[in-house]
């Protein structure tokens, strides 16, 4: 009789476990899902944004023994989707003075060619890697240089090397 109890008791706990991790693993799903949902329409012309999202869609597959990858890899998207957010919330600062000091002709018309082929480089910008996020905003730091030489054109500007 203690033996019959013993195994039920066993199969009972074991039984809450499988169900807790079930539980987790259709949470975990669940917020993949929903980050995929959310961020599919964002990795058209973004390879590295693709990536990360066709990551997450294949974690939603894998089952509930892959659960701590599967958190892992929601983990490590937030973390590069907080950074993303913020290179591109920097770009939009950055166009939005570009803008301002070309309304404002500061510098003169060599420097509001300047300005925009920034402003150029910057919208582009947004559809890059986090990586080359941060290179155009360090390229394209708004300050027009005193001496502009008189040959300067769109060529020369090495904004556009992206």
């Amino acid at each position: 009789m203690k033996i019959t109890a013993i195994i039920l008791l066993a199969n009972l706990c074991y039984s809450s476990s499988y169900n807790l991790a079930e539980e987790n693993n259709d949470l975990v799903n669940a917020q993949l899902q929903d980050a995929v949902n959310k961020y599919r329409h964002l990795s058209t012309g973004n390879r590295e944004m693709a990536q990360w999202t066709e990551e997450l869609y294949y974690n939603i597959r894998k089952g509930e023994n892959f659960l701590q990858p599967k958190m892992q890899a929601l983990v490590n998207f937030k973390a590069y989707d907080k950074k993303r957010q913020k290179l591109e919330d920097t770009i939009t600062e950055r166009i939005s003075k570009a803008k301002t000091l070309i309304l404002m002709n500061k510098g003169g018309k060599r420097c509001v060619k300047f300005y925009q082929l920034q402003q150029h480089a910057l919208e582009g910008g947004y559809k890059l890697s986090n990586a080359r996020k941060q290179s155009i905003i360090a390229e394209n730091n708004l300050e027009c240089p005193k001496k502009l030489s008189e040959d300067y054109d769109d060529y020369d500007y090495n904004f556009f090397n992206y």
